[in-house]
């Protein structure tokens, strides 16, 4: 038993370190993405925010709780992490 739960343990410590690994590389290419389309069709300059059309409303309804649903879901992994304290 001790066996499967090292191997779950370092299952999960493998994936939480591929999964950031990963996620920090797309979030980095979005942001340069988002920059360089910036730069080349608003000089450089962040258009102001005009007004929310139906799209960005049923967009925003849709993410609302996703937050708390994902910091949910990661509570449950890391949790499979923490070594069990011997009786």
């Amino acid at each position: 038993m001790r066996q499967k739960l090292r191997i779950i343990t370092s299952l999960g410590k493998d994936f939480q370190e591929r999964n950031n690994s990963e996620l920090v590389a797309i979030y980095g290419n979005f942001v340069n993405r988002a920059l360089q389309l910036t730069k080349k069709y608003w000089a450089g300059v962040v258009p102001a925010c005009g007004e929310l059309q139906d799209v960005d409303r049923a967009t925003l309804e849709e993410f609302e709780g996703v937050k708390d649903k994902l910091e949910a879901l990661f509570g449950c992994l890391l949790s499979l992490e923490k070594p069990r304290k011997k009786p």
